[in-house]
């Protein structure tokens, strides 16, 4: 007498299925993953219906059914990954998967931002951002940004309409001008964002600047040393690189660890405790000095 092992049709049923939509995806360039997750359900439904199908239409008064290791793995097969497909779509997966398997990387230019810096101001205290970041001397009585970032999106609009989210934002306490920077989503972990950004700030000449770490990021800082035209405090940034040439008026103070004074020049040193050396250079007669406080790797290039 032939048995029937339960799940072996409706396994079959939905291996020819899926094939089906697949083959048909490729060919037609359809995007497939969400449809075949919101109509998961249809493996149980035909389960069920192979189950009741079998008892009713059989002709024999004693209908065999054989649960063996097969039946139960198939059973079992179809029902965690239900289970599985049930889980992923309740906690809203499946619009970012599918959303990440249509995105590409889009080049962006940034939209320029531009802050006043009024005569009253003496100082400007920079929170550096968690992209690269390059600081230049201006001659404008202003503070302006500009940048390129990719962002992968699933399309040039969408990137277009975060790049339009940078910037910057200022306020004035006194004659000190505090500068902050937009908070962009980043890309990773399925969220679509930035993936690379980097930012110019061009600040007026002249004006005492201190650049702070934001939020734990040591990304990379870069500027020449004749757009300190003051003095510059740098505390905490992490990777920090000073482009000079032969004109340039500049001293430099740096703490760090001895592994972190890097360039093409020649640092005098000085030892401190646990590993903690002082790096000092002067450039030209030093008219302008920069501080360089907890740098993880500070690079300083002599270019002729």
């Amino acid at each position: 007498m032939r048995q029937w092992r339960v799940g072996s049709l409706s396994m079959g049923l939905t291996l020819i299925a899926l094939g089906i939509v697949m083959l048909a995806s490729l060919l037609k360039g359809y995007t497939i993953i969400e449809q075949l997750l919101n109509w998961w359900p249809i493996i149980l439904i035909v389960l069920g219906v192979e189950v009741i199908g079998y008892l009713y239409f059989s002709k024999q008064e004693q209908p065999s059914i054989k649960y063996d290791f097969l039946s139960i793995f198939v059973i079992l097969s179809l029902g965690f990954l239900s289970i599985g497909v049930y889980t992923v779509a309740s906690i809203g997966i499946i619009p970012r998967v599918t959303s990440m398997m249509a995105s590409n990387n889009y080049a962006v230019m940034l939209p320029d931002t531009e802050i006043a810096v009024t005569s009253d101001i003496n100082n400007i205290v920079i929170e550096a951002p968690a992209m690269p970041l390059e600081l230049k001397s201006g001659t404008a009585e202003s503070i302006t940004l500009f940048g390129k970032g990719v962002f992968v999106t699933t399309s040039e609009d969408e990137a277009q309409e975060m790049a339009a989210k940078s910037g910057i934002k200022a306020k004035q306490v006194g004659d000190t001008l505090y500068v902050y920077f937009e908070e962009i989503t980043r890309w990773g972990d399925l969220t679509m964002g930035v993936r690379d950004l980097n930012y110019t700030l061009v600040l007026p000449e002249g004006k005492q600047v201190e650049v702070k770490r934001s939020q734990g990021y040591s990304s990379l800082l870069t500027f020449d040393g004749a757009a300190v035209t003051a003095n510059w405090r740098i505390d905490g940034v992490g990777r920090i690189r000073v482009n000079v040439d032969k004109d340039t008026n500049l001293a430099i103070t740096a703490n760090t660890y001895r592994q972190g004074l890097r360039g093409n020049v020649e640092w005098q040193v000085t030892e401190l405790k646990e590993g903690e050396v002082t790096g000092n250079i002067v450039f030209g007669e030093g008219q302008n000095f920069l501080s360089i406080l907890r740098g993880q790797e500070i690079e300083v290039n002599l270019h002729n």
